[in-house]
């Protein structure tokens, strides 16, 4: 059997590592991945049985790339089941400029939906494809609402890499609060430095760590909505310069670490010496990967209740419920919610004087949730 996913491979972000860690359980199970967006050795920072999984998906995926490449067509297709994902609205994100795949096999449909609103047009789009496979439980509700069918199958952990470790101490002394995703209003991460420098103004220890890198630095351009938070400056690098924001918020430069790309294997070093982390997302397609990942590695972490973080409430996040609707027009904003500053610092709080701790995580691996992928996939 083989699979063809229409995204890449990669260890930089998010759709990235769901297509790397796709590509390692089909190998596991028998089953020949295909990736439809061209990826390069410099894109998967991994280990070398890793690496090997990767080289050899790249060589099977090679021919259709020069396809693709040659192609006048605006659609390319493909042999056998295809994985497409979807977006705003349920559209599809294309493999090159221009260019889309298509099948006359089994077309399976990937949304992370960030907007709840659908049109009568991205209906229509919906209803083509042979499976809805939905990535978090609110994204499961979004379709139904717009009459579509769908199966709600929540990203996993690889457990191999994100574990309970003990600290290597590198910020002792350091309360270390690890905030991650990349930079933009959605994520919230003006309302987690607004809340950072309320709880570091009582500890003067704390430490917040950033992991707010991105391949896509203007997202940053416009990502503070909180009273009285400035937007981020923006570096000769063109990438934001998270440590002058803080500074430009009233949080002394040693009292935050800004983390520039790191790869996702290497992650669990960082997220493994922090205390606490906490994610304030407005709203959030999927279940939020960095926030699982920490979790897994036996950090408490605090997450905003609206959208796709509901589902780690399930499994043992501290949910932030205080959430104000939100009113933007540019964005279908229904069901978003903005945390509350103060409930922020009251969790932290809590953490800080181990009135909550970690509990065992209940987080479904890559392993089980590809399984489940493929059994769908077959049963079809």
């Amino acid at each position: 059997m083989r699979l063809t996913f229409g995204w890449q491979v990669s260890t930089f972000f998010g759709w990235g590592i769901y297509g790397l860690n796709l590509a390692l359980e089909l190998r596991r199970l028998g089953i020949e991945a295909v990736s439809g967006a061209p990826f390069s050795r410099a894109d998967v920072a991994v280990d070398p049985l890793r690496a090997e999984v990767a080289r050899a998906v790249a060589d099977r995926s090679a021919p259709l790339w020069r396809m693709i490449d040659q192609s006048s067509a605006e659609m390319v297709e493909v042999d056998g089941p295809l994985l497409s994902g979807l977006g705003r609205d349920l559209l599809c994100g294309p493999v090159a400029p221009g260019r889309y795949l298509t099948s006359k096999g089994m077309m399976i449909g990937v949304p992370f939906i960030e907007e709840a609103g659908i049109s009568a047009a991205g209906r229509r789009r919906g209803a083509q494809y042979d499976l809805l496979i939905a990535g978090s439980g609110w994204n499961d509700d979004v379709l139904s609402r717009a009459g579509l069918d769908s199966t709600f199958i929540m990203q996993g952990v690889d457990r191999s890499i994100f574990h309970p470790a003990p600290k290597r101490g590198h910020w002792a002394g350091r309360f270390v609060v690890f905030a991650g995703g990349k930079l933009e209003y959605r994520k919230g991460q003006d309302l987690v430095l607004a809340a950072f420098r309320e709880f570091r103004g009582r500890h003067s220890e704390a430490l917040l760590v950033t992991a707010w890198a991105s391949p896509w630095p203007w997202l940053a351009r416009m990502a503070a909505a909180h009273p009285g938070m400035g937007q981020p400056p923006i570096g000769g690098d063109g990438q934001p310069d998270v440590v002058q924001w803080a500074v430009d918020s009233a949080v002394p430069a040693d009292s935050v670490v800004a983390l520039g790309p790191v790869p996702n294997f290497q992650m669990p070093h960082i997220i493994g010496e922090a205390d606490a982390a906490i994610f304030a997302s407005r709203a959030e397609g999927g279940t939020n990967l960095p926030a699982m990942e920490c979790m897994a590695c036996g950090i408490p972490t605090i997450v905003s209740a609206n959208t796709g973080h509901l589902d780690l409430l399930e499994h043992g996040a501290i949910g932030l419920h205080r959430q104000r609707p939100i009113e933007r027009r540019e964005v279908d904003t229904t069901d978003w919610g903005e945390s509350d500053v103060e409930e922020m610092v009251e969790a932290l709080e809590a953490v800080y004087h181990g009135r909550v701790t970690a509990p065992d995580c209940t987080l479904p691996t890559w392993e089980r949730q590809v399984g489940k992928l493929v059994n769908l996939v077959k049963g079809l």
